[in-house]
């Protein structure tokens, strides 16, 4: 709170990062300029802080210079249009709006008088993107980020910028928050930052319908692989220990800067930043129970000749890690998403076909998902043909654990006996050639649906004896009931 009251600190033991230095007379003139002079001074005021933020070690100097981030939050917050800006929020009384009303904005302090030139919007709207990178520098040093994100008016002006400027300005937006994102407890605390969830799916649902080629319902259905028009780049890498999860950042600018190229370019940035806000199991709670943001990911994920489709799979795939958003995919939410994951099933893209197999994984490790999931069309299937044919041992791996999760449910039986060459299969991978585990789950697998299949049976038949259906039983036939496996034998401690 010291950094934004504009004050120094009084205490000389404070931090060094709360010592905040007092700007040279050049920089107080240049942030004067870049907060009250006309639009062109202002766009060459915020030009000069963008050089001086290049070099050197000033990224981390600027950022705890008293006024600098007040300067840059002011030019964000600018209106760029060249007619007034429209007052949307009325009082109560239906008189003029209050000036403190969240949704005014507020009269520009430079080039006040409309309608303003071409020159002058094209001046606010540059001033604007150079104020954005220097906040994307500035990002680039870790101390800064809790800095950025704290203050005020920097991360709802960041929003703002992406809601108004559809290209260089949203890009390097949207870059800024997944650098600020990497710091953990800056991840914690973005995600209530107002309407960035919103603003990040408007994003990913702009012009989806364009992005679906000719015939493409058809030929996903027939299991076209032509349609991954090219390889997606890797976003992050992901080992056996999800907790330590890695995503590395690629070139934000990497596209070029035509129209589908920046529109990539700001897909891909959100997708980094969303990768990076699901490494907090709170965060993963907010976004799963965002509508808009899970539709973008439900109709994004199928789209096998998207670029960013894997991207899309996986962040599906870290939602399904908190049991409480498997259980709301499962029950609660209007949102396909156990369809989705099971179209994914059938992806060419390795990574996006892996990241749909760990979904349905961790969905099928929560007790109450496992009767949707098994009873959802095309799962079991779509397991054992992976568990026969697929090429990579990871998917066999996970195919085997998510069909040994379902047994452990009785409600799963039916499901699996009608389910064709699905005992064939268990009973393949446990007598075939793969390595120990896969075996033992195969047969842990069987011995469970056996169990069940036996506990039904015993069951029936004392029913029948109960109601004299089927005679008076006799003392030694007592003996000859089929017994339940013993604890010793099936691991069963977690059911009981």
């Amino acid at each position: 709170e010291t950094v934004y009251r504009h004050e120094l600190p009084q205490n000389p033991d404070a931090p060094l990062e709360m010592r905040l230095k007092r700007p040279s007379q050049q920089l107080q003139d240049l942030l004067e300029a870049a907060t009250t002079a006309r639009p062109i001074p202002r766009k060459n005021a915020v030009g000069a802080i963008k050089v001086l933020c290049a070099r050197g070690k000033n990224a981390s100097s600027l950022a705890w210079t008293l006024g600098v981030l007040d300067a840059l939050a002011a030019v964000l917050h600018d209106h760029t249009g060249p007619d007034p800006p429209v007052r949307r929020d009325r009082s109560p009384q239906g008189g003029s709006e209050s000036q403190d009303s969240p949704g005014a904005t507020s009269e520009p302090k430079a080039g006040g008088q409309y309608p303003r030139s071409p020159e002058d919007v094209a001046a606010l709207v540059e001033a604007r993107r150079r104020a954005v990178h220097c906040l994307r520098m500035m990002a680039e040093v870790k101390k800064n980020r809790r800095a950025l994100l704290l203050h005020p008016r920097l991360a709802q002006g960041l929003v703002a910028v992406i809601k108004e400027d559809p290209r260089e300005g949203r890009r390097d937006a949207l870059a800024t928050l997944a650098i600020m994102a990497r710091t953990q407890v800056v991840r914690l605390g973005m995600v209530r930052v107002p309407q960035l969830l919103d603003t990040m799916a408007d994003v990913l649902l702009l012009d989806v319908d364009e992005r679906k080629p000719q015939d493409y319902e058809a030929k996903a259905a027939e299991g076209d692989t032509n349609l991954l028009h090219y390889k997606a780049p890797k976003v992050y890498s992901e080992d056996t220990n999800t907790e330590n999860m890695e995503i590395r950042m690629g070139d934000f600018d990497q596209h070029g800067t035509n129209d589908e190229s920046m529109k990539e370019a700001c897909r891909r940035n959100v997708y980094a930043l969303l990768l990076f806000l699901l490494k907090e199991k709170e965060n993963a709670r907010e976004i799963a129970l965002h509508s808009d943001l899970l539709l973008s990911l439900t109709v994004a994920a199928p789209l096998f000749h998207f670029s960013l489709h894997p991207r899309a799979v996986s962040a599906l795939a870290h939602l399904t890690r908190l049991p409480a958003n498997a259980e709301h995919f499962s029950h609660r939410t209007s949102h396909p998403v156990l369809p989705t994951l099971q179209s994914c099933l059938r992806s060419p893209d390795p990574e996006g076909r892996l990241a749909a197999f760990h979904a349905l994984q961790n969905v099928s490790a929560h007790e109450r998902c496992r009767q949707t999931l098994a009873n959802q069309e095309g799962v079991l299937q779509a397991l054992c043909f992976a568990l026969m044919h697929a090429e990579e041992e990871e998917e066999k791996r996970v195919a085997i654990g998510t069909l040994r999760n379902l047994a452990d449910d009785p409600s799963t039986l039916l499901t699996f006996t009608l389910t064709p060459d699905c005992f064939a299969t268990l009973m393949g991978t446990a007598y075939g050639d793969e390595n120990e585990m896969m075996q033992y789950r195969a047969c842990d697998a069987l011995a469970t649906l056996s169990h069940w299949c036996r506990q039904f049976s015993t069951h029936g038949v004392e029913k029948m004896y109960a109601k004299g259906e089927m005679g008076q039983i006799r003392e030694e036939e007592k003996v000859s009931l089929p017994v339940l496996p013993s604890h010793q034998v099936m691991h069963w401690e977690q059911w009981r």
